[in-house]
């Protein structure tokens, strides 16, 4: 009998007994270094549909020392993010998904190709917004 406790001790323990689900994404990011054209804007109360040319809105990510430089040349009153300036950045895993963290503030869900990048915050009425090389 008191082998049996012990199994079962033993097996809530280990039950019991998962990995963090918030953690920081510390590994190398593979493709987000270096250059980003903001080419779309989409969503908000209002609805927004945005093209951006290219170079007009340019965040240049440094994955060694976890900084993004962007260059907003945007004089329109459209939803373009961020200002001209250096920040620093990290993406936040939870629940298997990605969050960008910019400056301390969680910009949206962040997910990454080889030649795009996307962040969405519609689900709390932001907006999605779409970054190519």
């Amino acid at each position: 009998m008191k082998k049996m406790k012990y199994f079962v001790y033993v097996l809530f323990l280990a039950i019991g007994c998962s990995e963090d689900d918030d953690t920081s994404l510390n590994s190398n990011l593979s493709g987000l270094q270096g250059e980003w054209s903001l080419a779309n804007v989409t969503g908000g109360l209002i609805g927004i549909n945005e093209n951006f040319k290219k170079g007009m809105i340019i965040w240049v990510f440094n994955e060694e020392t976890k900084t993004v430089k962007i260059t907003n040349k945007n004089t329109n009153d459209v939803y373009d993010v961020l200002s001209s300036g250096t920040y620093t950045y990290s993406i936040l895993v939870v629940n298997d998904s990605k969050e960008l963290i910019i400056d301390d503030k969680n910009i949206g869900n962040f997910e990454l190709t080889t030649n795009q990048f996307t962040i969405d915050d519609q689900f709390r009425d932001g907006f999605k917004v779409t970054f190519n090389r």
